[in-house]
């Protein structure tokens, strides 16, 4: 299962997220749109984002096999939602396991693993939730701050190289009560994002996005 590097040491310049050694490269503020489960298949998450910066739009769909989706992985194979844990939030999800479609400055991409036609996303979704207490009902629904950080890789023809996502929000997350493990079962949830960031959650997506930034870096030299 595919992990990105986590990064510790906190960050206070955001400015510093560009892509290192990109000719031309912005940091885009995701303003709206969400990460959710499609309702008819538990394991499929379906993405909208978008950011008047660059006319920006992304529209990809993942899967909880080809990358990271700890609500899925906890709450639903693993055994980990009893009430009162601490859990993790990351959805992470890189190239050909996040196909869909990018747009910016009136361009339209199609996100695959990057070539000379197709452009490639990196996304990840950081933060974490604590499971409810059981009260007698059967269902729950919890809401935890996140943030964001992710890259774009272009094709060669694009006016740039890259550009590097950051934004934040709010996930809900819907539960149904297991009677014979006495513990939460994940049923959905929704990664929200805020028009205005919180500067909190920001400097939580700097470190995040500067790790996903050097990753990116050896992965272009390792291409070319």
């Amino acid at each position: 299962m595919l992990r990105f590097p986590r990064m510790s040491r906190p960050l206070l310049i955001i400015g510093i997220l560009a892509v290192p050694g990109s000719a031309t490269a912005d940091v885009i503020h995701i303003m709206s749109g969400a990460l959710a489960s499609r309702s008819s298949n538990i394991a499929v998450v379906d993405a909208t984002m978008a950011s008047p910066e660059h006319g920006f739009s992304l529209r990809a769909t993942g899967n909880f096999n080809g990358g990271v989706y700890d609500l899925y992985g906890f709450c639903v194979l693993g055994s980990a939602c009893a009430p009162g844990q601490v859990l993790s939030l990351e959805a992470s999800w890189l190239g050909s396991d996040f196909p869909g479609t990018a747009t910016a400055d009136g361009i339209t991409v199609v996100l695959a693993t990057a070539s000379e036609f197709t452009a490639e996303a990196l996304v990840d979704f950081k933060g974490t939730w604590t499971t409810p207490p059981f009260t007698g009902a059967t269902t729950a629904s919890v809401v935890a701050p996140f943030a964001f950080s992710g890259l774009i890789d272009y094709p060669d023809a694009f006016p740039r190289r890259s550009d590097t996502l950051v934004g934040s929000g709010l996930t809900t997350i819907h539960l149904a009560w297991n009677t014979r493990a006495d513990e939460w079962l994940y049923t959905g949830a929704r990664y929200q994002f805020a028009a205005t960031p919180e500067p909190a959650t920001l400097l939580l997506a700097a470190p995040c996005a500067l790790g996903l930034a050097r990753r990116w870096s050896v992965r272009r030299a390792v291409r070319t």
